[in-house]
């Protein structure tokens, strides 16, 4: 139970990694869009 709840986190970290990196990138790309 405590390795499940410990790799239950871990792949609750990741999405949220994931999804915070992609929308950094999102603005990355409208920003340099912008300054073309």
């Amino acid at each position: 139970m405590i390795i499940h709840k410990y790799t239950l986190q871990r792949f609750l970290f990741t999405i949220l990694n994931y999804r915070i990196i992609s929308i950094h990138f999102d603005f990355l790309s409208q920003s340099s869009c912008r300054l073309n």
